[in-house]
């Protein structure tokens, strides 16, 4: 960092306290040393995952194939996993991106995630 102003190198190293302060709760801390393919392997009740096309918390690309792959090899042949587009990681309607780690403007939550839930839990 010597090739930066002060102002520049003050903004960084206060991003960089908000993201240690961040990972460094119990909760972040946990999910980091937790294997969820172990949980996920065993799971052979049934199960939905409902993923926002627009979360800016989790990749869907990333998560939802290890996900389908874990309950696969449980042997678990009743799960549901959807991605909803113009959803966030809230479950909030989201037509306009927002930042990493805030709710969409809209902070309106999904009818359509309502229907998908309430019509899973009565098949089940």
């Amino acid at each position: 960092m010597a090739n930066v102003s002060n102002q520049e190198r003050a903004s960084v190293q206060a991003a960089m306290a908000t993201i240690v302060t961040q990972w460094a709760t119990p909760l972040r801390r946990s999910q980091a040393l937790t294997d969820p393919g172990e949980a996920l392997r065993a799971l052979t009740k049934p199960f939905l995952a409902i993923h926002g096309a627009r979360d800016r918390e989790l990749d869907s690309a990333t998560n939802l194939g290890p996900l389908v792959r874990f309950l696969g090899e449980a042997g678990n042949a009743d799960f549901t996993v959807a991605t909803i587009p113009d959803l966030d990681h809230w479950m909030w309607v989201c037509t306009q991106p927002s930042e990493p780690g805030k709710p969409c403007a809209e902070m309106q939550f999904s009818p359509k995630v309502l229907d998908l839930i309430t019509n899973w839990i009565q098949k089940h």
